[in-house]
């Protein structure tokens, strides 16, 4: 059962940090948000230690040598693809057909997309 004083803290952590005086009572409400799930019934440090396994696991069998290679890998292919969308729709737009494809009129022979 998640207590009373770890919910208190989770409510008013930005609060107590923004607007309290006493530090030491920011360094404690700092301290207890940061822990929270760390210890006790709510430590999820085994999980977190799985999900890094497998976050290595995949980038290696990717051919990275970690997850973060992995994680700019795919945020540069979704750029690549991203790029790819504008530019084959761009014509269609400036021409109009976009508009028209988007009021139902959209006429695909006049597409310029194979």
């Amino acid at each position: 059962m998640i207590s009373k004083t770890l919910l208190l803290i989770c409510h008013y952590h930005a609060s107590v940090m923004q607007h309290a005086k006493n530090r030491a009572l920011r360094e404690e409400i700092y301290c207890a948000y940061v822990t929270r799930a760390s210890s006790g019934d709510l430590d999820n440090t085994p999980i977190i230690d799985q999900i890094l396994k497998l976050r290595l696991a995949k980038a290696n069998l990717l051919g990275y040598n970690n997850y973060a290679e992995l994680s700019m890998a795919t945020v540069d292919k979704a750029e690549e693809l991203l790029e790819k969308m504008r530019s084959a729709s761009w014509n269609a737009a400036v021409q109009g057909d976009y508009f028209s494809f988007l009021m139902g009129q959209w006429d695909p022979s006049r597409t310029p997309f194979c």
